[in-house]
């Protein structure tokens, strides 16, 4: 169970991170189901990756699950939480 929280954290901060990395051009729903897909895509290479290249490990449906789960949190706190923030307004999405 915990190595999910991890899976979904990683992927709640990595898609945060794209999303503030292109905060002028994430204006829509488009862009930011783009970035939803592209990261979903590669989660589901790096597990399928895990699963051939290596031993040790396997590619595993939980983990894609867990991935996809932060996924939504980070979109969720970007478009509900940090967009609606007027100081972080300020700092990052005015330029």
């Amino acid at each position: 169970m915990y190595d999910k929280v991890v899976h979904a954290g990683a992927y709640c901060i990595l898609t945060l991170s794209w999303l503030l990395a292109l905060n002028n051009k994430v204006k829509s729903l488009k862009s930011s189901i783009l970035i939803l897909i592209l990261i979903f895509i590669y989660g589901i290479i790096i597990e399928l990756l895990q699963g051939v290249f290596t031993s040790d490990r396997n590619a595993d449906l939980l983990d894609i699950i867990a991935n996809t789960v932060g996924i939504l949190i980070a979109i969720i706190v970007f478009k509900s939480i940090l967009k609606k923030n007027k100081l972080f307004k300020k700092i990052y999405l005015e330029k």
